[in-house]
Formats: structure tokens, C-alpha cells, sequence
């Protein structure tokens, strides 16, 4: 069996890139709004979530633009295991996967791999990527997550 191996697809990114440029041009308006109104909570307000919103969507578009240059698969699939390198280090063999299944948030689908215990404390996870796995479990989704989005699909 040939490795399936899924990259990073350039239109993808170049239109979230796009996307997160424009929400950060209205958040910075949004912010310039706030600043206008003068002094008082509503305006801090209004000044604080332009400001998170213009961090918040320029980082998505800085993070997407930074992913046009990686050249190399991003997940890659085989008889083996299967290698996300936005996960771990290394490809996670079959046998310490418990189970894979397929979550829906909205309209958006994600693979989510359940490890065994004792490979998940073995093996090099990426740094983040517990962190990933506790705000996913905070909002019900159990396990570590493997997002296609961005990526070209065969």
C-alpha cells in the first residue's frame, strides 16, 4: 500500500490568509470605533473586543501565510501508522491507537485519534498538543485531533 500523505493546499490558505486579514481590518475598526466614543466602560469595551478580534484574526493569517512555505506532508498515512506532525514527532503506530472516529462541530470534521495510555505518556507529543487535547475535552471532544482542513484531499 502506497503512503497516503496530505499537504498543504496553497488556494486553502491563501484564502484563509485573506480572510483573516480582512476580520482584522474591521476588528482594528471596530477598536478605532471604541476609541472615539470617549471615556466610559461601554467604549473600553468596545475598543477591547475590536483589539482581541484584530490579535485574534491577524495570528490566523500570519499562522496561515507561515504554512504556505511548508513544503513536506503534513499527515501522512500508512500500513504502519499514521503521522500528523502538527501531533507528534513520530508516526503513531496502529496497535497504540485505540480508537479512531469521526467528530462534527457545526460543519467542520475532525479524525480524532484515542491513544493508549501508555504510548500517549511515551511517545514525543508536540508541545501543545495536550493542550489541545484538554480545551478539546472541555467542550466534550475526547481524544487528539486531526484537522484536514487547509489540506488537499485526494
Amino acid at each position: 500500500m502506497a503512503p497516503l500523505e496530505l499537504r498543504n493546499d496553497p488556494k486553502k490558505l491563501l484564502a484563509y490568509a485573506a480572510g483573516g486579514f480582512l476580520f482584522a481590518a474591521l476588528a482594528a475598526g471596530v477598536a478605532a470605533l471604541g476609541r472615539e466614543q470617549g471615556p466610559g466602560v461601554a467604549a473600553f469595551a468596545v475598543s477591547a473586543v475590536g483589539a482581541f478580534g484584530f490579535v485574534f484574526f491577524g495570528a490566523i493569517a500570519v499562522l496561515a501565510l507561515s504554512r504556505l512555505f511548508v513544503r513536506t506532508p503534513v499527515i501522512t498515512i500508512t500500513a504502519d501508522g499514521i503521522h500528523d506532525v502538527r501531533l507528534s514527532a513520530a508516526a503513531i503506530p496502529w496497535h497504540a491507537i485505540e480508537t479512531v472516529s469521526l467528530q462534527r462541530l457545526d460543519s467542520q470534521k475532525f479524525i480524532m485519534l484515542d491513544l493508549a495510555p501508555e504510548y500517549e505518556r511515551a511517545v514525543g507529543l508536540v508541545r501543545g498538543a495536550a493542550l489541545a487535547r484538554a480545551l478539546n475535552a472541555a467542550v466534550g471532544v475526547h481524544g487528539y485531533c486531526l484537522n484536514i482542513a487547509g489540506l488537499d484531499s485526494p
